[in-house]
């Protein structure tokens, strides 16, 4: 933690966690890192000169809880890139691909240099596990230390070095992770970095395994994301340049059968078996909904780190993209949500937005509070009424009728970057 100290039970949680998961290789990853920690020391290359790169602006303004990868792109603002060797440091596996353009963007901005991005990335493992930690002071709260949210920051320190990232939470929070993230970094600067790397990340946490453990982790992720394994748009090595060009183009190649979702008789949905891994916590959190009921301004009074009781059209759309991390912790309504993300549809995901009315399609299936099919006339129906009433999954071939007859007119479509 900035300040303090996580449990040196750290591995063991997360290789019991893959475990539990399912995970094998994700196991045999921690218990290889476990078993010999490679102490890294890259020193710096001299630079000639810094050359300043102006990251390209996705079309459409975005949200305050938009999507985090495309924050890192726009957020309202270009962000002044110092590609000190040329490129931004590589980010791979495990760090979640639809995070690597804020360690990237994050780092860039404060000028951390080729090692900046993967080492945000391992703080982010070691203290949350990339924020997706059920332990005390997470998503709310504090620990028995007193660290707080994504990065574990302590009070004093947040009070200090937090900062308001693009895109991020307003005011700046500690339990948003793209502001976490951001403040990690200014911290990080602030106490040497990229000067001195052993000492910076010291004096984020004071103990020696920890300098270690997390220069070991970022080793790893370093190496996978040189060797093109990251899974970010366009393959190959995270640059944030090459992400932020994907992510405006991305939705051009439409889905195959292999890649949709399908319905199950309970109602819950099924995600592709080949389908990015933020898209299959999507379809996750949609599944928790599918049982609540309609109310209009539900969902809205508690973070979407829980479950609301009832959710309206707009609010059980954030809460699916914050359950895929591609969203804030709290919901927008529909009229945001007309300026979520970038603009267009996307490959994965399509959020569909108007002034009155919201809906999401994912992977092929539409989770709507609204039903409409076609009757034996042919006339569109519309029953957003008991028992059917609430967020359900429904077929993608309701969006023409929807789109048609919805009674506040067309609809805006916008995308979480990269998917």
């Amino acid at each position: 933690m900035a300040g303090g100290g996580p449990s040196r039970l750290a591995h063991l949680r997360r290789t019991v966690q893959s475990l539990r998961d399912g995970d094998l290789a994700g196991a045999a990853w921690q218990i290889a890192k476990s078993a010999v920690l490679v102490k890294v020391g890259l020193p710096l290359l001299a630079i000639a000169a810094a050359v300043l790169l102006l990251v390209a602006v996705i079309a459409g303004t975005l949200s305050s809880a938009g999507n985090a990868a495309a924050q890192a792109c726009s957020g309202g603002q270009a962000i002044d890139v110092a590609l000190e060797t040329g490129d931004v440091g590589p980010v791979g596996p495990p760090a979640p691909a639809a995070d690597v353009p804020i360690y990237q963007a994050a780092a860039a901005h404060f000028a951390l240099g080729v090692q900046g991005p993967s080492i945000l990335a391992a703080i982010n493992e070691v203290e949350t596990t990339f924020d997706t930690s059920h332990e005390p002071g997470v998503h709310s709260g504090a620990n028995s230390k007193g660290a707080e949210g994504a990065m574990q920051f302590e009070p004093g320190t947040w009070a200090t070095y937090g900062i308001a990232a693009p895109g991020g939470a307003n005011p700046p929070s500690p339990y948003d992770e793209t502001d976490a993230v951001w403040s990690a970094a200014n911290y990080l600067h602030a106490s040497g970095a990229p000067g001195s790397w052993r000492s910076a990340i010291y004096a984020y946490n004071h103990a020696g395994w920890y300098v270690d453990e997390v220069l070991a982790d970022a080793a790893a992720i370093a190496q996978s994301g040189q060797a093109g394994e990251a899974g970010v748009p366009g393959g190959g090595p995270a640059d944030v340049s090459e992400q932020c060009a994907a992510a405006a183009t991305a939705g051009t190649q439409p889905l195959t059968a292999a890649q949709t979702a399908t319905i199950l008789p309970g109602g819950t949905a099924a995600a592709p078996a080949n389908a990015p891994q933020a898209v299959k916590l999507a379809i996750a959190a949609g599944n928790e909904l599918i049982n609540k009921p309609y109310r209009y301004g539900g969902g809205y009074d508690q973070p979407l780190t829980s479950l609301a009781p009832s959710y309206d059209c707009a609010s059980s759309t954030s809460f699916v993209l914050h359950g895929a991390g591609l969203f804030g912790t709290s919901a927008e309504d529909s009229t945001a949500l007309e300026s979520y993300g970038a603009g267009g549809p996307g490959q994965w995901i399509t959020v569909y937005a108007n002034s009155g009315h919201a809906f999401i399609d994912v992977a092929g299936v539409v989770l709507d509070t609204a039903w409409y099919w076609t009757s034996p006339t042919g006339a569109p129906l519309e029953q957003p009424t008991h028992p059917n009433s609430g967020p359900r999954w429904q077929p993608a071939s309701i969006i023409p009728n929807q789109v048609t007859h919805d009674i506040y007119g067309g609809f805006v479509e916008r995308h979480p970057a990269g998917f």
